[in-house]
């Protein structure tokens, strides 16, 4: 796991909600071929809503570096269709199928 210490307190995972204010989660910044940076990947989270942009083919595991997997995403925001953008919206698709107990499935925008 990467040094999140500053968003994420005891081991906990990012909230999803916030009072009101914007908040913005880079998971990622980088190239198509990084590992260690995790492609780029950002959370925008205001209120009780939120929306991951881009979903690379690293963006499960970044997500998991903070405690979240992709059952947890209300929206999805695709800027591009090249791998480091999309390629963990397989993944979130067939999770939000088959193993997500939850009626709220994660819209695409």
């Amino acid at each position: 796991m990467h040094n999140i210490n500053k968003i994420c307190k005891d081991n906990q995972s990012l909230p999803l909600k916030t009072e009101g204010n914007l908040r913005i989660v880079f998971l990622g910044i980088g190239s198509a071929f990084t590992r260690r940076n995790r492609q780029s990947n950002f959370l925008i989270i205001q209120g009780d809503h939120h929306i991951l942009v881009d979903c690379g083919t690293l963006g499960p595991l970044a997500l998991d570096d903070i405690g979240l997997n992709v059952t947890k995403v209300q929206c999805y925001l695709p800027t591009h269709s090249h791998a480091d953008h999309i390629g963990g919206l397989e993944e979130a698709a067939l999770a939000n199928r088959y193993t997500s107990n939850s009626s709220d499935k994660p819209k695409m925008i």
